[in-house]
């Protein structure tokens, strides 16, 4: 057959270039442009760069000399297994703890950053020390400055949530600070009785003995002005501020940051 139109002439009109023939259109086509790939378009929420390797697992499958090593940072089975109630080795920094304690932290996987992040959670970290360890923007996502957190003034409000109450960028600062959802719970409200408001313990007709502990609605609900009882260890509590500890659920163990409940029958 003969086209429908004879071609104006049997030459090109013009020099072929690298540039397109035409102008780019917004109309969705049906195929990809390009050929799809395994990367994600957008970062995970960013998480400490490195983790002990042995951080999780049941004190069980720990042997030779890693349990050798966890034994020697003062671990035993209680201790390990349940993290917001370890022992006090973890209330210390990197720089704090001793070259033998270092190299029993190495043999359970741990390093300068996973210490201070995983396990530490910069909690006696200074702003400048945040600053240092690259870390800053981790605690601003969480709301803080440096009044705010080296002198406590004005905590943010993610001080005073459940994780699940995080926006999505104070959950990406928590985790940046090494906190897993149980440990943010555990540590932001030191206990099960400081995820109740004040109303709730009203409620619960336990307002009593959180006031035989010292505190008022103002520093149960908001941390501001908190009583004397909250940096006592128990057997520096008074009779009437113990039976208030005792009351909302702790013993002796409990209240100082020892083994939870489940450990003295353990």
């Amino acid at each position: 057959k003969s086209p429908t139109k004879s071609p104006t002439t049997p030459n090109p009109t013009v020099t072929p270039s690298d540039a397109p023939t035409a102008s780019p259109t917004y109309v969705p086509t049906y195929s990809p442009t390009v050929s799809p790939t395994n990367t994600p378009t957008a970062p995970p929420i960013a998480g400490p760069e490195t983790k002990c390797s042995y951080l999780g697992s049941a004190w069980n499958s720990i042997k030779g000399e890693e349990k050798e090593a966890a034994k020697n940072l003062g671990y035993d089975k209680c201790s390990w297994e349940n993290p917001p109630l370890r022992n006090s080795i973890e209330e210390y920094p990197w720089w704090n703890i001793t070259n033998e304690e270092k190299d029993d932290a190495d043999i359970l996987g741990c390093d300068e950053v996973s210490w201070d992040s995983q396990i530490h959670h910069y909690s006696s970290f200074y702003w400048e020390d945040l600053i240092n360890a690259g870390v800053k923007s981790c605690a601003t996502k969480l709301g803080y400055d440096i009044q705010s957190w080296d002198l406590q003034l004005n905590p943010p409000s993610s001080a005073f949530k459940l994780f699940d109450d995080l926006s999505n960028n104070e959950k990406e600062g928590a985790i940046c600070m090494g906190y897993s959802e149980f440990t943010w719970d555990f540590y932001q409200w030191e206990g099960v009785a400081y995820t109740f408001t004040w109303q709730d313990l009203r409620d619960d007709g336990v307002k009593d003995c959180a006031e035989d502990l010292g505190y008022t609605q103002k520093s149960w609900d908001t941390g501001i002005g908190l009583p004397a009882s909250y940096a006592q260890f128990f057997n520096e509590l008074d009779s009437d501020e113990k039976k208030g500890a005792i009351c909302l659920g702790y013993s002796e163990s409990t209240w100082d940051g020892g083994y939870p409940f489940a450990c003295v029958f353990d």
